[in-house]
């Protein structure tokens, strides 16, 4: 049976339509005539966190019917090497998927982990569990935190319970409010990705890992380029870097462009990261292996599906 709200939906978008769609030729027009020649116009933008956005090469792309490939493309990227076969012998190490029934498939409460969350789904969770098992890292770090911090508290219960005490620090940059997220035993920073303080990586070890949510929109003094430019150019040698939703060989997904209006772009700014990048390493691009080796990947990911794309890639500094 429907709910009241998906009742309510289609009445309440066809009155809408004309408003809507006056208010669109409002503001294209605004545009066409400059509107920051309009000062009281112009200074109601900032105070509603609305601006206007034209399809033109100078702005994020919006019209996104018109894209000459679609999202399932394989695009051919030749200055990357992905090192498939190092990919694969990557894979082979992750070899706790028994260890994965605290994983729930269907809405639960705060606090416990569900693939129904919409940031770390199926496939990119499994793995994540298995990283932290497989490297045991001193350090883990987090830009951007929630369900990836309940995994590795899993992972981490599990580590302890087979090695016995070790050197293990978990610290989350989360500017929003997840009263649950102390109960991980995590260090949680009430602060943005981009203000987090470069000096902390000084104090990353080999085998730690730094955890970057994605994607994002690249912009100036942004997270994406804190991240990119003064924190993952200067991790010490050993040090692993996750990056999520990161789609590399394809484009992205339908439902983030063309339904969720998402102007994301991080992913052209790793895929320029990698490029003839011989100081990263590629570990694992799991949307690569769920479309060339979904048999292989699913024996790591058991609640992976063939119809669900996989987003985390692995890399590691190497020189």
């Amino acid at each position: 049976m429907k709910s009241h709200k998906t009742i309510c939906r289609a009445p309440i978008d066809v009155l809408l339509v004309p408003w809507v769609y006056l208010a669109a030729l409002l503001r294209k027009g605004m545009r066409r005539t400059c509107v920051s020649k309009l000062r009281l116009c112009w200074a109601c933008l900032p105070r509603t966190a609305v601006f206007l956005i034209r399809n033109h090469n100078y702005e994020p792309r919006s019209d996104f019917g018109n894209c000459p490939e679609p999202a399932s493309f394989a695009r051919q990227l030749p200055g990357i090497d992905r090192k498939i076969n190092q990919q694969l012998g990557f894979l082979a190490n992750l070899n706790f998927a028994d260890e994965l029934a605290f994983i729930e498939t269907k809405a639960a409460r705060p606090g416990r982990f569900t693939t129904y969350n919409g940031n770390l789904g199926s496939g990119d969770a499994d793995c994540w569990y298995q990283m932290v098992r497989f490297l045991r890292p001193g350090r883990i770090n987090e830009t951007g935190s929630g369900y990836s911090t309940l995994v590795a508290a899993k992972a981490r219960q599990a580590n302890r319970s087979a090695y016995g005490k070790c050197r293990y620090r978990h610290m989350c940059s989360e500017p929003y409010d997840m009263p649950w997220l102390e109960t991980t035993g995590a260090s949680v920073l009430p602060s943005r990705g981009e203000d987090l303080d470069p000096s902390l990586l000084l104090e990353f070890q080999e085998d730690d890992v730094l955890f970057i949510e994605s994607p994002q929109m690249v912009r100036r003094g942004g997270k994406v380029m804190i991240e990119y430019l003064q924190i993952v150019r200067v991790v010490a040698v050993g040090i692993y870097v996750l990056i999520s939703n990161i789609l590399t060989s394809r484009r992205d997904l339908p439902e983030w462009l063309a339904i969720g209006m998402r102007f994301c772009n991080e992913q052209s700014l790793t895929e320029s990261l990698l490029l003839r990048n011989v100081a990263c390493e590629i570990l694992s691009s799991l949307n690569l292996m769920h479309h060339q080796h979904y048999g292989r990947l699913k024996r790591v990911a058991l609640f992976t599906t063939c119809n669900r794309e996989p987003g985390s890639s692995y890399m590691r500094r190497v020189a």
